[in-house]
């Protein structure tokens, strides 16, 4: 250091180490709104100033950190701190950054405790707006691997993708202890209701094939046909329906049976209590995927209610994982 101008050239280290944390309840309050119960703090920094210009470096280690009671507090950031803390604690209970600031000294609006503040709370944004950021990288897949599960319409059984990802998330919560996963069962009621009648009317046709006792597959398409003419109940608008796909030249036998089919399907009944099923069967078919890597991880996975949903681009129907902490 230069004594009579630090901000000329200034190198210093300074280290702390086994800092009871509830002490500083002082400073958090203020800061979130919150008490901190426990912990202990580990804080090995390092600044350099040349000319004014201040490159801090804050090693932070926090062993066994708790957060406290919420405490109104004018001023405090409404930050999600419960969060923060569940995604960046590791299985020991240990809590490791690296908290870089920086800035002019000689700027009059410059003041320490502001620049840590912004840091902090830069910190604690950046993990609040990208969890699942953290969370890839903790496992190595992509934000968007763990944040969505994806079904197949009128579909509850996860695809071997998806049961990778399952599998990703549970190595995930084992990586985060303090960190709960919300499954809420999501149906599209479009999608769904659609794949959901077509299954319907392609059972009842099986089951009249059974009963025939038929067992020619060459017949099979031709007696299919002859089923679905059957379940037709307007014979009329049948009859009309034929000269639709006649001509002179020719009858189009699988537009007319292709046609006859999608009406069919149309006509299938769909209790919202089946779509209410099948949005409950995936969330609950996520909850297994993901205990069948680490039954102990129970706890941690919370199923919620129904959602509706669009499809995305690619015709399937997407879960969004919530993630949560015990406040």
């Amino acid at each position: 250091i230069t004594p009579l101008e630090p901000a000329l050239n200034t190198d210093i280290q300074v280290d702390f180490e086994n800092v009871a944390m509830p002490k500083f309840s002082a400073y958090s309050v203020p800061f979130a709104g919150r008490e901190i119960a426990n912990g202990k703090l580990d804080l090995f920094l390092g600044y350099r100033l040349e000319n004014s210009e201040l490159v801090g470096e804050n090693k932070i280690i926090l062993r066994d950190f708790e957060l406290g009671e919420k405490v109104d507090h004018p001023g405090a950031s409404s930050l999600p701190l419960g969060l923060a803390v569940a995604l960046l604690k590791g299985p020991d209970g240990t809590i490791d950054i690296d908290l870089p600031v920086r800035g002019n000294v000689d700027d009059p609006e410059f003041r320490y405790g502001s620049v840590v503040g912004k840091a902090l709370v830069n910190l604690v944004v950046k993990i609040a707006t990208s969890p699942f950021a953290l969370l890839g990288n903790l496992v190595g897949a992509e934000a968007d691997e763990l944040e969505f599960i994806s079904f197949q319409p009128g579909r509850a059984d996860l695809t071997p993708p998806e049961q990778e990802k399952a599998g990703k998330l549970a190595e995930a919560l084992e990586l985060r202890p303090e960190l709960n996963i919300e499954v809420n069962g999501v149906v599209d009621r479009e999608a769904d209701g659609l794949a959901i009648r077509t299954a319907s009317l392609d059972t009842l046709v099986e089951q009249q094939i059974e009963s025939d006792g038929e067992s020619d597959d060459a017949r099979f398409a031709e007696r299919r046909a002859e089923i679905l003419e059957d379940m037709y109940i307007d014979k009329d608008a049948l009859r009309a329906l034929r000269e639709q796909f006649t001509t002179e030249e020719a009858f189009d036998e699988l537009a007319y049976a292709t046609e006859i089919r999608t009406q069919l399907i149309a006509q299938q009944p769909v209790a919202e209590a089946d779509l209410v099923a099948l949005a409950g069967e995936r969330a609950a078919n996520i909850k297994a995927a993901v205990l069948s890597q680490n039954a102990e991880l129970e706890a941690q996975i919370v199923t919620g209610e129904t959602q509706g949903v669009e499809k995305s681009s690619d015709d399937t129907i997407d879960m969004k994982v919530v993630l949560a902490v015990d406040d």
